[in-house]
């Protein structure tokens, strides 16, 4: 791994430019068939990402939430802007380039933000500032700061503070982001909260890794000032420059503190304030034991007299403390040893006190041991997880309580940045988290998300001595689906436990499965394998598991939760084009390996907390190469939900191909649109009758296959003949709206109509689809 290092240099001033389109393009707008375009601003950054909102603000420039115009995926997107001082935008090249380095050395990890692309402006031959993001890096979009999420507790300390299994829960997470950003040879340098960012199944991942730092290709002296003030350790506030890896331990413990109590633990207005204060708490015994203590300038006018003080006035030395001005009141009271117990209840000691955060002893070894003032003493990322605060699972603890938590205040949470001219719609569509606790938005009126679970046990034992079952989250006829968290890192996931039948002993369920994941390994709107095996028996002795990332919500769950009626449940068709763009994509990815999934319905789609849509449930995907006699046809019928079926599987056909995919996902653009249903029957027939009369007999009976099938007589007698789809829509501005029809442009209609033709000769595939002109709005 070849990581450029930073440079030890000053950094330059820089303006973001103003985006002359924000006050003209905060709204809706429509393309040339009237069709309402999602919320956007600008042009897409480089020509591909399209932004949809600002969602963060620094002093090198702007996060957006943006939409990836190729694939549909809601990203985020970093734009950085050239200095004045830097016009050529040297510093800012090597800046952004240091950053992506860092980002693709931690590719693959759970809890580091993910690098997706990056790109930059070309060199200009003379100075240009103010005309736009010179550079840009595009990451996966996950939710507020860990920051945000403290503050929306309460506004007071003890409604702020976090029960010691949740704060467990979180710092494993941190210290393996940070564990592996070590190995890798990486000091973050800004560890803090807000650099921390919390998904909506209270995952937290490391962002911000600007400031990150390849140790191996430089030797000391390294850049000081780095950090944030409350988070800089003893050595950093010493402006010592002979660090390491150990200044981000001890902001972890400050964050660690900062959980359990609910506010910082230092605080300071200045280096100085700082030190006094960590002395304060923690003594000077541990500092004025580092080697590095005594290298420090110290004037004469400290070094000589009052003795009884001198380990803590060469401490204080660099304060240049005038001569006559005598020892500064602080350092007369400061302590040789820490106090940090005092700080809180520690469970299982007599002399615990009422009102302090609790903590245990395992917890308080870890918390003091990350705040050690000498570096050469302060616990590592590894040593750390090694504790037995860590890999002592408590049969009677909930691990993954945080979870609850999180997502209730990730659901309140508005962390997006609001617009100039804020709308009604401008925040509605994208804000979907993990259930029992869905947004507050999808939710019908004079409703709330409930008040998150106290607690919640395990469920038995371990999944493959890996997995602790948390929490049932799905049932099906095969088996259950379980939310649990793997044990040796704490991350949370989806594992899906099928008893093994009599009819199945070889667990062909599981395998046909498994193969299907891991031919869509790596499409992002495909729910991603991670592990599976054989388990400790359930009822039948023979208990398989796939273990898979844990998304979020249903799109059904979705969908019902907008509303009681079918005018609340609509989505504007905007907002079907970014959903759709998605959905065929994954379903494209999957033909493209040769499968089709046959059983596409809102309820195998998921939502994650950035409202991207991940295809899940492939346990009915079958191959259908051509070439290979296992793979070719006849097929099994019938397949799909009843709604979803298309009229070849309802008239028996065995013949069918991945076009039957096609109509299930023109079915889901239907129910979005219209917010309900659109072809309904209790039985094979019923849905029959209702797609010859919504959609004629002239396509199906056109079908090359037609013939062969058996026909139901009751189809003979319907004498429409042509579709009248086009009539349960609205064009955009005519007739449509609440109690209304639907509104669907021109454009849009035409891939609605291609999606759901009778004739699957004629039906649009995805690729087709996603080749249309709506698509390129």
């Amino acid at each position: 791994m070849a990581i450029v290092k930073r440079a030890a240099r000053p950094r330059p001033v820089a303006v973001a430019p103003a985006d002359d389109d924000d006050d003209d393009d905060t709204g809706t707008s429509s393309d040339s068939d009237g069709a309402a375009k999602p919320q956007s601003f600008g042009d897409p950054i480089g020509g591909r990402y399209q932004r949809l909102a600002v969602i963060g603000s620094g002093s090198f420039g702007r996060v957006y939430r943006a939409v990836d115009n190729r694939t549909g995926e809601i990203v985020a997107v970093k734009c950085l802007f050239r200095a004045f001082n830097d016009p050529y935008g040297i510093v800012l090249e090597s800046d952004v380039t240091d950053e992506v380095r860092a980002l693709e050395a931690c590719r693959g990890h759970p809890h580091i933000v993910q690098l997706i692309d990056h790109g930059r402006r070309p060199r200009h031959d003379g100075p240009v500032v103010g005309t736009g993001a010179d550079a840009y890096i595009v990451m996966e979009l996950v939710g507020p700061s860990l920051l945000d999420t403290i503050c929306q507790r309460g506004t007071d300390a003890g409604a702020r503070r976090y029960p010691e299994s949740e704060v467990r829960h979180l710092m494993r997470q941190l210290l393996s982001a940070v564990g592996r950003m070590h190995v890798l040879g990486l000091m973050h340098r800004d560890l803090k909260p807000s650099n921390v960012l919390v998904d909506g199944r209270g995952v937290l991942k490391l962002c911000d890794l600007g400031m990150a730092f390849a140790m191996e290709e430089s030797i000391p002296p390294y850049s000081n000032p780095v950090g944030s003030l409350p988070y800089k350790a003893p050595e950093l506030l010493l402006r010592s420059s002979i660090y390491d890896e150990t200044i981000d331990m001890w902001a972890l413990g400050c964050i660690m503190a900062q959980l359990l109590g609910g506010q910082l633990l230092f605080r300071g207005m200045s280096h100085e304030d700082m030190l006094i204060r960590i002395i304060q708490v923690l003594g000077v015994d541990d500092i004025a034991g580092w080697r590095g203590y005594d290298d420090s300038m110290i004037p004469k006018t400290l070094r000589s007299g009052r003795r009884r003080h001198s380990r803590v006035l060469r401490i204080f030395s660099f304060l240049r403390v005038a001569v006559g001005a005598g020892v500064p009141e602080p350092v007369k009271r400061a302590r040789r040893r820490s106090r940090l117990h005092r700080f809180f209840s520690i469970l299982g000691k007599a002399d615990g006190r009422a009102g302090l955060p609790e903590l245990s002893e395992a917890g308080f070894e870890v918390l003091s041991g990350l705040l050690t003032c000498n570096p050469e003493k302060r616990m590592t990322a590894a040593q750390a997880l090694q504790h037995r605060w860590f890999t002592v699972l408590l049969a009677n603890e909930l691990l993954c309580q945080a979870l609850s938590t999180f997502r209730a205040l990730a659901t309140a949470s508005s962390w997006e940045a609001p617009r100039r001219k804020p709308t009604a719609s401008a925040h509605r569509q994208y804000r979907y988290w993990a259930p029992p606790h869905p947004p507050a938005a999808a939710l019908p009126p004079h409703s709330a998300p409930s008040p998150p679970a106290s607690a919640e046990a395990p469920l038995g034992d371990p999944i493959g001595g890996r997995y602790q079952r948390m929490s049932r989250i799905g049932s099906g006829t095969y088996g259950h689906v379980y939310r649990a968290v793997e044990i040796s890192t704490g991350k949370v996931v989806a594992v899906k436990c099928l008893r093994r039948k009599d009819d199945d002993p070889d667990g062909l369920v599981l395998a046909g499965e498994v193969r299907a994941l891991e031919a869509c390994r790596g499409h992002p709107h495909i729910v991603q394998l991670i592990d599976h095996g054989r388990g400790a028996g359930a009822a039948t002795g023979q208990e398989d598991y796939i273990v898979m990332e844990l998304v979020g919500p249903s799109l059904d769950l979705t969908i019902r939760q907008r509303g009681d009626d079918a005018a609340a449940r609509r989505y504007a068709e905007g907002d079907v084009r970014l959903l759709m763009r998605q959905l065929i994509s994954g379903v494209r990815g999957m033909h493209e390996v040769g499968l089709m999934h046959r059983d596409l319905k809102p309820d195998n789609v998921l939502v994650d907390g950035s409202g991207n849509l991940k295809i899940c449930d492939l346990g009915f995907a079958r191959t259908m190469t051509k070439d290979k006699e296992e793979s070719a046809p006849p097929y099994s019928n019938p397949i799909a939900a009843l709604a979803y079926r298309p009229p070849e599987v309802i008239l028996g056909s065995t013949t069918y191909d991945e076009t039957v995919d096609s109509w299930g996902l023109g079915c889901i653009m239907a129910e979005l649109l219209a917010g309900e249903r659109l072809l309904i029957g209790t039985t094979d027939e019923e849905l029959l009758v209702r797609i010859a009369d919504v959609l004629g007999m002239d396509d199906i009976s056109g079908w090359s296959g037609y013939e062969d099938c058996m026909i139901p007589k009751i189809l003979t007698k319907i004498r429409r003949r042509s579709s009248r789809l086009r009539q349960m829509f609205a064009l955009p501005g005519r007739g449509g709206g609440p109690g209304r029809r639907p509104e669907l442009s021109k454009a849009g209609y035409q891939v609605l109509s291609g999606l759901l033709r009778c004739s699957p000769e004629k039906r649009m595939t995805a690729a087709q689809a996603l080749q249309h002109r709506w698509f390129d709005v």
